[in-house]
């Protein structure tokens, strides 16, 4: 991220010809993360459980939201370097996360069933989007949450 911060700002000064900026910018995309594999996924699981607190869920909640944090996670890191399994992540997170959640929930348990699948999808929206569904989570109206 500060070598992306540091290309922003030289190219709002113009001091970097365009062609040298999308050479950085592709050299930083090929950095490694600094924790590893196993801190992308820790992270995506401290957001998804973050969001899923404002739920005020369970503690069963609160473990099915973090296993599929982490799943989503997982899915993310594999997807990282293939642009179609990146464009198609989303739709299939939601598809997968979404199964297992009904499938384990039983009948009576359909907003539990809510609260536990919906921060971890919550991740791929865009920050203007997330801040928006963050409020609304908050507000408790999950029907709003799903739409956007």
């Amino acid at each position: 991220m500060a070598a992306i911060a540091h290309m922003a700002r030289l190219a709002d000064r113009g001091a970097v010809a365009p062609e040298e900026g999308l050479r950085q910018l592709h050299e930083a995309n090929a950095l490694r993360h600094r924790f590893g594999r196993l801190g992308i996924v820790a992270s995506h699981v401290v957001i998804t459980l973050g969001l899923c607190l404002i739920l005020q869920p369970t503690a069963v909640v609160l473990l099915g939201s973090a296993i599929f944090g982490a799943l989503v996670g997982v899915m993310k890191l594999r997807a990282r370097n293939d642009s179609t399994l990146w464009v198609l992540l989303p739709i299939r997170a939601a598809t997968l996360v979404s199964l297992i959640a009904f499938a384990v929930a039983s009948a009576t348990a359909t907003e539990e069933s809510l609260r536990a699948l919906i921060p971890p999808l919550l991740t791929f929206l865009p920050g203007g989007l997330l801040t928006s569904a963050t409020l609304d989570l908050k507000a408790g109206h999950l029907i709003s949450v799903l739409l956007l």
